[in-house]
């Protein structure tokens, strides 16, 4: 997306694909891609910038196409390159609005999700426990945008499974169905020898996993502390440092943490030992040369 764009960029996004692109990418990436600044489309006093190229990652929301026709109105910048994160909409509106001419594009760029590991992503949704609780809709309607995205994504056209019982992974299920059956051509893929499964359980249908501690890296730190985004909350630890009150531990960011995320407490007892006596051996090393030169300046 960043590439194909050339010269100074500004980065606008929404309050979902803020956090999608913190977990995704790092700053030095996208400085390295020539985007010098990030900001939120729904900041009305954002400065005028015809200098930079604005790249717009932005949910297909009726609030975000309202917002970006504002935007067209009144072009902050000298192009705009638009990127909805799934089946995009209000094309026809945006047509319309751009009287200035400043629009060079508008894509599909199908990341509605958050990615926590490679094989591993989330909706950031609240828990839900019954299609009778208030804002359930939106909620669900989130986890199905969420799904589409994914598959579009990895392109995929998968057989659907899902738990009966559950009212909402039948809901969600029909939905889902319902949207690759309607949008045919957007899942016309190349058909693989063995054929993608979706398979919908329902949490409240496993009462033993919930109990379970697992003893690795990541997923005790997640158990222990908590890991939101990507990031570790140290705020209320005793005498920690100013610096360390938020530590990121992310596998893109931290190659300790990418070699070892899955191990489980005794390998990485025994990999953090290794590192302390090799960081001891060469601060040994250090000081012996240190202690050399200072003898060579006496003569």
């Amino acid at each position: 997306m960043t590439e194909k764009v050339h010269g100074m960029k500004v980065l606008v996004l929404d309050q979902d694909t803020s956090g999608i692109v913190s977990m995704a990418v790092s700053h030095s990436t996208m400085l390295q891609q020539e985007v010098y600044l990030f900001e939120r489309i729904d900041n009305p006093g954002r400065e005028l910038m015809i200098h930079l190229k604005a790249l717009c990652l932005l949910r297909p929301t009726p609030a975000n196409v309202a917002l970006l026709k504002q935007e067209l109105h009144d072009p902050k910048y000298g192009e705009y390159h638009i990127f909805f994160t799934n089946v995009a909409i209000g094309i026809d509106e945006l047509a319309q609005a751009d009287e200035h001419e400043v629009v060079a594009q508008v894509q599909e760029f199908y990341a509605d999700f958050y990615p926590v590991n490679p094989a591993f992503f989330t909706f950031n949704v609240s828990p839900m426990l019954s299609l009778t609780e208030p804002g359930i809709a939106s909620e669900m309607e989130r986890v199905i945008d969420g799904i589409c995205s994914v598959l579009l994504a990895h392109r995929k056209k998968p057989f659907i499974r899902y738990l009966a019982s559950s009212d909402m992974c039948t809901v969600v299920a029909q939905q889902v169905a319902e949207r690759i059956k309607s949008s045919p051509e957007l899942y016309d893929f190349t058909k693989t020898e063995i054929p993608p499964l979706l398979l919908l359980l329902d949490r409240r249908e496993d009462p033993l996993s919930p109990l379970l501690l697992q003893w690795t890296y990541q997923a005790m730190v997640h158990e222990l502390i908590g890991i939101t985004r990507n990031k570790v909350d140290l705020s209320h630890a005793p005498g920690v440092h100013a610096d360390t009150k938020e530590v990121v531990l992310s596998p893109d960011q931290d190659q300790f943490y990418a070699d070892n995320m899955y191990l489980n407490f005794g390998d990485l007892g025994t990999v953090v030992q290794d590192l302390v006596n090799d960081f001891a051996s060469k601060t040994k090393s250090t000081q012996k040369v240190q202690t050399l030169g200072a003898r060579c300046g006496l003569f």
